[in-house]
């Protein structure tokens, strides 16, 4: 009979290294680095526009795909940072809101620019969140 066997697996010697080791790397590389990477974007948050929330899902999507891309481990990695990519372009285009001067330079004799650009940015939402809704559980890596 082992002198371990009442001790929990976590706390047996070899995991209880682990463990400590991926604790100090979370306090000591991970964390300050991801304070440093995202201080521009949490700098300029505010909590009252849906397009904070949307630069923030831009730039966490974007990273996530540049990841995936670089070191993805299973077998849709390109396909899932494709998708990453795409959102994170979608939510740039609902950001920035150039629907309607886009629509002007397309259609300039067209009378009804308004309702086809917002018709065009519903598209693009709808497209955002298709994808999402289909694929953001298996975007993990």
């Amino acid at each position: 009979m082992s002198k371990f066997y009442n001790v929990p697996y976590r706390w047996l010697p070899r995991t209880f290294f682990t463990n400590v080791h991926w604790i100090l790397r979370c306090i000591f590389w991970t964390g300050p680095k991801n304070l440093i990477r995202w201080a521009p974007v949490i700098w300029l948050d505010e909590d009252y526009d849906w397009s904070f929330l949307a630069k923030i899902m831009q730039y966490k999507l974007s990273r996530m795909s540049k990841g995936f891309y670089r070191w993805g481990h299973h077998t849709r990695a390109e396909k899932d940072s494709r998708r990453m990519q795409i959102c994170a372009y979608l939510l740039k285009r609902l950001v920035d809101d150039e629907y309607f001067i886009n629509t002007e330079k397309a259609f300039p004799t067209y009378n009804r620019k308004g309702t086809l650009a917002q018709h065009v940015a519903e598209q693009d939402e709808e497209l955002l969140f298709t994808i999402m809704r289909k694929h953001w559980r298996g975007w993990w890596d």
